[in-house]
C-alpha cells in the first residue's frame, strides 16, 4: 500500500506485515520541488496517489501545484505537469491546471 504522507512530505509503503518505510522523500528536511531518487526527493503536501497502467504512480504535489511521477522500476521522480504562476504567485492565464491538485486517478489506457 502506497500512501501520501501530506505533513510529511513524502511517499510511504506499509507493508501486508504492517511495517512502514519511506519509498520518495524526507520527512526530515524542508517541503520543496525537486526531482530524483530516494531522500533527494521533495515534495509540498502530496495528497494524492494513482497507479499508473505501466506500473508507475502518479502523486498530485499538493502545495507544489504539481503532478509527478515515481518509476516504479527506479523509483525515480520527475514533475510531469505544474499550475503555472504569474510574477505574484497568481495562476496564470493559460495553464495546464487551475487551483490546487487534491486527487489523481489513471484511466486503464493511461
Amino acid at each position: 500500500l502506497l500512501i501520501a504522507d501530506t505533513y510529511n512530505d513524502c511517499i510511504r509503503v506499509l507493508s501486508p506485515s504492517g511495517e512502514m518505510t519511506t519509498l520518495v522523500g524526507n520527512p526530515d528536511e524542508d517541503p520543496g520541488l525537486a526531482d530524483g531518487t530516494g531522500t533527494d526527493v521533495r515534495f509540498y503536501m502530496p495528497l494524492g496517489i494513482a497507479r499508473h497502467p505501466s506500473g508507475d504512480f502518479i502523486v498530485t504535489d499538493g502545495y507544489n501545484q504539481a503532478l509527478r511521477r515515481i518509476r516504479r522500476s527506479t523509483r525515480k521522480v520527475t514533475t510531469v505537469g505544474y499550475i503555472e504562476r504569474d510574477k505574484e504567485n497568481r495562476w496564470a492565464a493559460g495553464g495546464p491546471f487551475k487551483g490546487q491538485l487534491m486527487g489523481v486517478s489513471v484511466s486503464s489506457n493511461g
